[in-house]
C-alpha cells in the first residue's frame, strides 16, 4: 500500500499559512470595460467614472463538457470542449443623470439599428472586460480578460414612493465567448511580507496591473 505524508494537524501551522498567503477580499476589485470599434471612447473622466460605480461584479468560472466511456469496469468521464457561462451580470450605482444606463444604451444602439432593425457585423460591436482583484496593499493579485463582450439585457429599474431613501442601481448582463487569465509576476513566497492585518504584501516585488500592456501569454 502506497505511504502518504499527512500534515499535522496543528492551528499555529494553519494560522502561520494564512498569515504568509493572506486572504483575498471580495469587496477589493476593479472593473474595466474596453468598448468596440464601433462606439468612439468616452473621455477619461466618464470611462473613470463607470468604472468607479460598478459596485457588483464576478470572477466567471469554466468547466468542461465530457462523455462516458466504459472499457471494463466504473465509466470514465472523458472531456471533449471547453464551456463557459458565457455571461456575467455586473451592477452599478448610478449618478443623478443615469449615464452608466445611457452607456450601454448607446453601446446596444451600435450594435442594432433602431430603424431597420438590422444588426452590424459581430466584430464591430465586440468589446472586452478586465476583472481584477486587489490586494490590501492596492496591489492587483488576480485577472481576468473577458473577451468578445457586447451588452444582452439592461435591467429594468424598479420606481416607487416608498424608496425615498434609496440609491437607483442599474442591473447589466454581458455576453461573452471566453476569457484568458492576465499574467501577474508573482514573487517568490520567501519575499513575502507579513502585513498590519496579518495579510500577505507583496510590495514593489510584483509588476501592477496597467491597462494596454500586454499581460496574458
Amino acid at each position: 500500500m502506497a505511504e502518504f505524508d499527512i500534515p499535522p494537524s496543528n492551528i499555529d501551522l494553519m494560522q502561520d499559512t494564512i498569515l504568509r498567503g493572506g486572504i483575498a477580499f471580495p469587496n477589493r476589485y476593479s472593473v474595466s470595460v474596453v468598448l468596440p470599434p464601433a462606439l468612439s471612447n468616452p473621455n477619461s473622466t466618464e470611462q473613470k467614472q463607470l468604472n468607479i460605480r460598478c459596485e457588483n461584479a464576478a470572477i466567471v468560472g469554466r468547466a468542461f463538457s465530457t462523455l462516458q466511456y466504459r472499457f471494463y469496469g466504473p465509466a470514465r468521464n472523458i472531456p471533449y470542449e471547453s464551456i463557459y457561462s458565457g455571461e456575467i451580470q455586473i451592477s452599478f450605482l448610478l449618478s443623478g443623470y443615469l449615464q452608466e444606463r445611457e452607456y450601454f444604451e448607446t453601446w446596444m444602439n451600435k450594435m442594432c439599428n433602431k430603424d431597420d432593425y438590422k444588426f452590424r457585423y459581430y466584430d464591430e460591436y465586440v468589446g472586452s472586460m478586465v476583472v481584477t482583484v486587489i490586494g490590501r496593499d492596492e496591489v492587483p493579485t488576480y485577472s481576468i480578460l473577458l473577451e468578445e463582450v457586447c451588452p444582452k439585457l439592461i435591467g429594468e429599474i424598479s420606481l416607487g414612493y416608498d424608496k425615498n431613501d434609496e440609491a437607483m442601481r442599474q442591473d447589466i448582463t454581458l455576453s461573452y465567448r471566453k476569457y484568458s487569465i492576465n499574467k501577474i509576476e508573482l514573487p517568490p513566497k520567501s519575499d513575502w511580507k507579513l502585513g498590519p492585518r496579518g495579510d500577505a504584501s507583496l510590495g514593489e516585488k510584483m509588476k501592477p496591473f496597467e491597462q494596454g500592456d500586454t499581460m496574458f501569454a
